[in-house]
């Protein structure tokens, strides 16, 4: 759900892959596709201007807005980071302004963690 409440970012196999769309919420419109291949588990930037998704290990960005009649325009996707070898799910905290990412680690394994601060600049690109 967008910060606003007025889209829902979701992914559907309808193309036989999963791929990341967005649409009005709470009543249904038009189907708009985010990503530019597959994708899993988006969410949203903290002030709704971006949508983060997962595409394979890569953590995508799109820009999103929306125009003055109502529709969409989503820029084209590009990737953030590469997640760790064996990364599990992960999901866009709710304020927005951290990844939570869950990693698997054996009894043997040391994991080391990662912290990216200041990632919403890395999206907006500053």
């Amino acid at each position: 759900m967008s910060p606003d409440g007025g889209w829902v970012a979701f992914s559907s196999t309808e193309g036989g892959e999963y791929e990341i769309y967005v649409a009005t919420f709470p009543k249904a419109g038009r189907r708009h596709r985010v990503s530019g291949d597959v994708g899993t588990n988006p969410g949203w930037s903290a002030g709704g201007k971006e949508i983060l998704y997962r595409s394979g290990r890569r953590v995508m960005s799109a820009t999103f807005a929306v125009g003055a009649a109502g529709e969409p325009t989503i820029g084209t996707p590009r990737e953030l980071f590469t997640l760790p070898e064996g990364a599990g799910n992960w999901v866009v905290a709710d304020n927005g302004q951290r990844l939570l990412i869950n990693l698997r680690v054996t009894a043997r394994q040391v994991a080391p963690m990662t912290v990216v601060l200041n990632w919403p600049a890395i999206v907006a690109g500053r």
